[in-house]
């Protein structure tokens, strides 16, 4: 009995909360709220990092303030500031636990937008733009995501109230805002949004693919191994072609391929660096680090069936379908002067025995019948490839740009010294004074069916007569759809 009631007051008394009862909001603390919008495309690099011209980043920050208040039509703003952070974090410090050195940051660029106190209008509730655009490095490494290191780009905005901004809202408005208490004393704190960036580098592929040679000795065989040039993360439908040779030894002995294995490495090597306390642990100078590496597996398969073999010339042909699983998440290929570090390696393994020819065994038609010989051995190929993202339209920043007027100069006008200095300005004979230009446009206008009338007369027409109100007309331009018409005279 006492523990139902203990059970209902209990109850009773923790439902009942202000603050998540229907139709109550509680105003936001903070004087403004700001919103980046993006208007550039994906962040994507093209080319490797030392011939790569970067990628174009654009957007605009918003700056809308707390709803205006009474007949107050501006607010004032101390400061608006934005930055361009790369964040490294590692997951083996030097010191766990430490900050300085599980997280490095840098940053590669500052927007002052509003440097010293200024007031803004409300604009009728909307908000305040403030464009920015910058040029992203060719070299900077893209987003990484590596089983030691992490590699993240931010925008991190910053707006900085006035001293005076929250007493005056204050004053004017106390239906709609809360009253100040004690543990509201942070109310000129600066206002902070991040936004993460996601950059990509991309590689286009060569249009002609890998080829590699692989001998096996002591051996008679050798492997040709053709195989594309860049590799997707997530993509299992590279092709990897491989021909077998020499597999043939006498007439009474050869070698037969039993098992054919595949795997992607994934080599990530990361330098952590030592904050200026733990420095000690590292020789006693800051700056130095540890290497750390890691290899893991992000893509397996095999291949036991499916061969083409030709048992006369001793060949084998197979065609394997690789790729990274897409629950492996793998990292594409950086090499940042951070430390950070990630490769990739396509590691073929073909297993292989050796059969002898008995011909007391089986059917005589055949000649007898092969069997194991007991010697096996693993014929084992190792390739670096390269993971990078896909690269979508596949056409840089700088390649977009149209094509300026000089740089069409095979179907540029001439100028008009061009036209002074070949004569084509001469006096018309018997005419004192007077000065007839020849016409510069002959070539094109012979292309594109152009002519103009040839009469002498003004009241005709391409060698028609016409009426008075048409002679005005008679020095315009005229197409015709042959070259052979009356008016090209």
């Amino acid at each position: 009995m006492d523990w139902s009631t203990k059970s209902k007051s209990s109850r009773k008394s923790s439902s009942f909360t202000p603050a998540t009862k229907k139709g109550t909001t509680v105003p936001s603390a903070d004087p403004y709220s700001l919103k980046i919008k993006i208007e550039s495309p994906p962040l994507v690099s093209y080319g490797p990092p030392q011939d790569s011209s970067g990628s174009l980043l654009s957007g605009i920050l918003e700056l809308r303030p707390r709803a205006q208040t009474g007949n107050v039509e501006t607010f004032e703003i101390a400061r608006l500031e934005m930055k361009f952070l790369m964040t490294i974090t590692t997951s083996e410090p030097i010191q766990h636990g430490c900050p300085a050195c599980t997280t490095q940051e840098k940053i590669l660029h500052t927007w002052v937008f509003i440097e010293h106190p200024v007031k803004l209008l409300y604009n009728n509730g909307l908000p305040h733009g403030f464009p920015f655009s910058f040029l992203i490095p060719g070299d900077l490494p893209a987003t990484t995501r590596s089983s030691l290191a992490r590699i993240d780009y931010s925008l991190v905005a910053e707006a900085h109230p006035s001293s005076t901004t929250p007493s005056s809202l204050a004053s004017s408005t106390t239906d709609t805002i809360r009253p100040p208490s004690p543990k509201r004393t942070d109310s000129n704190k600066p206002v902070i949004l991040t936004h993460s960036l996601y950059i990509q580098r991309s590689i286009l592929p060569h249009p002609d693919p890998r080829h590699s040679h692989r001998i096996f000795p002591p051996t008679t065989m050798s492997a040709t191994i053709t195989l594309p040039s860049i590799f997707h993360p997530g993509s299992q439908d590279n092709e990897i072609d491989i021909v077998i040779q020499g597999m043939l030894i006498n007439p009474r002995l050869r070698w037969t391929l039993k098992k054919l294995t595949w795997r992607i490495d994934e080599l990530a090597k990361i330098v952590s660096p030592a904050c200026p306390l733990h420095s000690k642990k590292v020789g006693g100078q800051e700056g130095k680090g540890i290497l750390y590496e890691d290899t893991r597996i992000v893509g397996a398969g095999d291949m036991k069936t499916g061969f083409k073999r030709d048992y006369e010339e001793g060949k084998l042909e197979a065609l394997l379908q690789v790729g990274t699983a897409p629950g492996a998440m793998a990292a594409c290929n950086v090499e940042a002067p951070s430390g950070v570090f990630v490769a990739h390696n396509l590691v073929i393994e073909c297993v292989v025995i050796e059969e002898m020819l008995h011909t007391a065994i089986g059917p005589k038609k055949a000649g007898g019948q092969w069997q194991p010989s007991g010697n096996a051995r693993v014929l084992r190929m190792s390739f670096p490839v390269m993971v990078t993202a896909r690269g979508g339209m596949g056409i840089s920043w700088d390649e977009e740009i149209p094509p300026r007027y000089e740089d069409v100069a095979w179907n540029m006008p001439p100028a008009f010294s061009q036209i002074e200095g070949s004569g084509l300005v001469h006096r018309r004979p018997g005419v004192q004074g007077e000065i007839e230009r020849r016409d510069s446009m002959e070539g094109i206008e012979a292309v594109e069916g152009i002519r103009r009338p040839t009469s002498s007369s003004p009241g005709q027409l391409f060698g028609r007569p016409v009426s008075g109100d048409a002679t005005r007309f008679g020095s315009l331009l005229a197409r015709t759809d042959s070259g052979n018409s009356s008016s090209s005279g």
